[in-house]
């Protein structure tokens, strides 16, 4: 038991002081960082250790309610040794940072949110209006021979982006069944099926913003690559998280840096695909299984029993592989027979794999690269394997406005494409296609294509999660049986989220 002081050093750093589990609050994240490192070598309790730092003279306090902004000597010694002098990074892991990011181009975002192990929250195109103010200029195309093209076609984007609001709502109104819902219900709905058609014609470089949790392990990780990127306003972005993030971890990122290696194999293999021929283009959207596990459903079924007994898994595949399909498909039923709403499959799913490489609009990509859960390869966007054409703009008489304004961006990005391939990206509406190359597990396959072909999702990346479905019951029908996808079409009719909760 803890004598008063104690007790009054304690209470605002433990949730309790006499359970031996409990939540440590109102510590710096480098001191975190400290006391979580104690316990691989320290018998004594995190409250003891905490206790013996909070006693020690060189930490100061603020009224007895927090630490001093700046890390203490200690700490910072701890870290100089322990992290930097001797490589222990996952000391780090245990600071955490969140970042606010403002004004950022959506382009920035995508290579921000390509790191895996962070969370990200960003501002929607499906519930947000977005301003024609906020657009990254490039200072690189807006000084050269087409800078006064590319800031014509993005006025232009915002002008059609916003005129073609009112038109496609009251387009909606007119066909989209009300139902029992009540007025906002309805009117939320039709505003947020209207942002998802007039999204195709905001230009990348349009200015968004995110939220990051993110471990100071992995800051540092994620700052060196944005400051190795070719493009100036990631290096920007590495910069001023750096900048920011010291302040509140300032050990554990202080030697982040430009890696050189990144730059220079970057340039060297971006100079080894421009002796290639000039690529094909694409044309359609959807998904093309490149390959998979032939034993893949064996192996699942294999993984699922490995954790029951003893056998080694070679012996348990092949015991497996002499089951007749009868007995598979009944078993397989039988433990996925009372998988409730919210339950996900077990890990015996990630037993087996799959490389799928999609064709999708920018906008769809934006949703779909955040399943993280898997190895991505992201080329740049492109004008190359064209551009979608929701079917609203013909319906409410703006098809040709559109489709010249696409031709307008194609013709800008072909002159920019060849001294500024990075740059250009900046001024392609979300209408274009990429293609993005995916190699992942089953399971995760369960969670994108179970949340993607959701009705309330957009009906771009619904299909490509029905066609990731599709590829998946072409090779390993057993396994797909037990996926719960929507393959109903709500062109018409979609309810998001937000709306369902207010109509309920």
């Amino acid at each position: 038991m803890y004598d008063p002081e104690a007790i009054r050093l304690l209470e605002p750093h433990v949730t309790n002081l006499d359970d031996s589990i409990y939540c440590l609050r109102n510590l710096p994240p480098e001191v975190l960082a400290v006391l979580f490192a104690y316990v691989s070598r320290s018998p004594a309790s995190f409250r003891d250790n905490l206790l013996k730092l909070l006693r020690d003279e060189e930490l100061a306090l603020q009224s007895g309610t927090g630490w001093d902004a700046m890390t203490t000597e200690r700490t910072r010694k701890f870290h100089e040794q322990w992290v930097i002098g001797y490589g222990h990074g996952s000391v780090a892991e245990h600071a955490d940072l969140k970042y606010a990011l403002e004004d950022v181009s959506i382009i920035a975002s995508k290579v921000i949110e390509d790191h895996r192990l962070a969370g990200y929250t960003e501002k929607s195109t499906r519930y947000q209006h977005f301003s024609d103010d906020r657009f990254y200029f490039c200072d690189e195309v807006s000084t050269s021979a087409s800078g006064d093209e590319s800031r014509q076609l993005v006025s232009d984007l915002y002008k059609l982006y916003h005129s073609a609001l009112k038109p496609i709502e009251q387009h909606f109104r007119l066909i989209m069944p009300r139902g029992d819902q009540s007025d906002r219900a309805w009117t939320n709905a039709i505003h947020a099926a209207t942002l998802d058609v007039i999204r195709y014609l905001l230009p990348a470089g349009t200015m968004t913003a995110l939220g990051i949790s993110i471990n100071a392990r992995e800051a540092a990780y994620a700052v060196s690559r944005f400051l190795s990127h070719p493009l100036a306003e990631i290096r920007d972005i590495g910069n001023r998280m750096l900048e920011e993030g010291v302040k509140i971890a300032p050990t554990l990122l202080k030697y982040a840096r430009q890696n050189e290696f990144r730059v220079e194999r970057e340039r060297l293999l971006s100079e080894e695909v421009g002796r290639q021929p000039e690529p094909s283009g694409a044309t359609g959207s959807g998904v093309t299984l490149l390959d998979h596990d032939p034993e893949g459903e064996d192996r699942v079924l294999a993984g699922l029993l490995y954790e029951q007994g003893q056998h080694s898994f070679n012996q348990q595949l092949q015991q497996v592989k002499e089951m007749s399909a009868v007995h598979k498909e009944k078993l397989m039923t039988t433990v996925m027979a009372s998988r409730g709403a919210h339950d996900q499959p077990s890990r015996a799913f990630e037993m087996t794999g799959y490389t799928m490489e999609m064709l999708l609009d920018y906008g769809a990509f934006r949703d779909v690269q955040r399943h993280r859960i898997a190895t991505q390869l992201n080329p740049l966007p492109t004008v190359l394997h064209g551009y979608e054409t929701p079917p609203e703009f013909a319906a409410v008489g703006l098809e040709e406005q559109y489709h010249a304004l696409m031709k307008r961006a194609a013709v800008l990005y072909h002159k920019l494409a060849t001294e500024f391939p990075n740059q250009a990206t900046y001024y392609l509406p979300l209408a274009f296609r990429k293609r993005v190359l995916f190699r992942w597990n089953l399971r995760e396959i369960f969670h994108f294509v179970e949340l993607r072909s959701a009705p309330q999702g957009h009906q771009s990346y619904r299909l490509i999660a029905q066609q990731v479905y599709h590829a998946v019951a072409e090779v390993h029908p057993l396994l797909a049986r037990f996926i719960r996808v929507d393959l109903n079409d709500y062109t018409l009719g979609r309810l998001d989220e937000e709306s369902r909760g207010e109509q309920e």
